[in-house]
């Protein structure tokens, strides 16, 4: 099972002291590997952890993948703005919301891959249920695509929220009919997902060294983030 590192980031005295990058989500497997891709721009990624002690877990009750992103980036940053003693600091809140769309199934899962099936599913469900619903799909009908949009809402130092801003990132490729052993926690689709662009699994995009990733081999939630590197340089004043 790959468990991705953090890397360790260039961080300035400024953004140390009073200019923080938060990134919205509970899902272990996503802030490591958020974290990872902005340190190759130096830039140090919080949980919201670091300020408050409140566990957030908004509903993501929108009906397209920009308005999860907003629900969670807002409910993050409402939080920030709510405590007092966080005055003085300004922050950035990212989130980003994930579809998978397979051609053969109509576009199913889209944006409701945990909560296909009406509930929350671990990855193991997610993985079975796929390949239970894929089953007899041939050709162009195994054929998927991944599409994130990220979301970027800022708090100013006087506790006000800013206009938020989004950026998208897409990778096609196809579902394989039998699951690679490869395993990234919180990411199902790494075993299932098998990208045409770079004629690997997604999961093995994942485990490329950090010189191929600064290259340009980016999954669809980099590429939404290198999109969005430039903004959040520029919220950060660096």
């Amino acid at each position: 099972m790959i468990d991705l590192e953090i890397c360790t980031p260039i961080m300035t005295k400024e953004i140390m002291s009073n200019k923080h990058l938060i990134y919205a989500t509970g899902n272990y497997g996503k802030i490591k590997e958020i974290g990872r891709h902005f340190g190759f721009h130096g830039i140090p990624v919080s949980p919201l952890s670091d300020f408050v002690s409140v566990k957030l877990n908004p509903d993501e009750t929108g009906a397209t993948l920009g308005e999860n992103a907003f629900i969670k980036a807002t409910a993050y940053a409402e939080e920030l703005v709510r405590n007092q003693s966080l005055r003085g600091k300004s922050f950035t809140v990212i989130s980003d919301d994930t579809g998978v769309f397979i051609d053969g199934l109509g576009g199913e899962p889209g944006i409701r891959v945990r909560r296909w099936i009406g509930r929350e599913m671990t990855d193991e469900e997610i993985i079975a249920f796929t390949l239970l619903r894929t089953q007899g799909l041939t050709g162009d009908q195994r054929n998927a695509k991944f599409r994130t949009v990220l979301c970027m809402i800022g708090v100013d130092e006087d506790g006000i929220m800013t206009e938020h801003q989004t950026t998208e990132g897409f990778l096609d490729g196809y579902i394989l009919e039998t699951a690679h052993p490869t395993r990234v926690v919180g990411f199902p689709f790494e075993s299932l997902f098998y990208s045409t662009k770079y004629d690997m699994i997604l999961g093995d995009l994942h485990r490329l060294p950090d010189e191929k990733k600064r290259a340009g081999m980016f999954n669809h939630r980099e590429q939404a983030i290198e999109l969005a590197v430039p903004i959040i340089k520029a919220r950060l004043g660096t």
